[in-house]
């Protein structure tokens, strides 16, 4: 679905702008990359949900890719620089952490 859409919209832009239109090469590789991993990740979701109850499932493929994204944008990007700011993401990331692990750990059914 979500190709045949994205293939439907390329289409109407490229109809509609013609050459005019800006059709990156350098963006196409990461693009497919980024939906390779998307993939993998809905994957995960249905497998995730086939051994776990959707109860335990949900909360963590909710929590998990904040935290991720959280991490990743300190260590790679610097984000959220100063001691205080560096404190509360722990917090936060710590506060996540157990609440996940409190759930998966749960005998949660639904």
């Amino acid at each position: 679905g979500i190709l045949l859409a994205s293939l439907a919209y390329f289409l109407a832009y490229a109809f509609a702008l013609g050459k005019q239109g800006f059709y990156g090469r350098e963006v196409v590789l990461p693009g497919l990359g980024a939906g390779v991993l998307w993939g993998v990740a809905q994957v995960g979701w249905f497998k995730a949900n086939s051994i776990l109850s959707y109860v335990v499932a949900f909360p963590i493929i909710v929590a998990t890719p904040g935290v991720v994204a959280a991490i990743w944008g300190v260590v790679l990007f610097g984000e959220n620089r100063g001691r205080r700011n560096s404190a509360l993401l722990a917090v936060v990331v710590v506060m996540q952490v157990a609440g996940v692990a409190a759930i998966a750990l749960s005998k949660g059914s639904a």
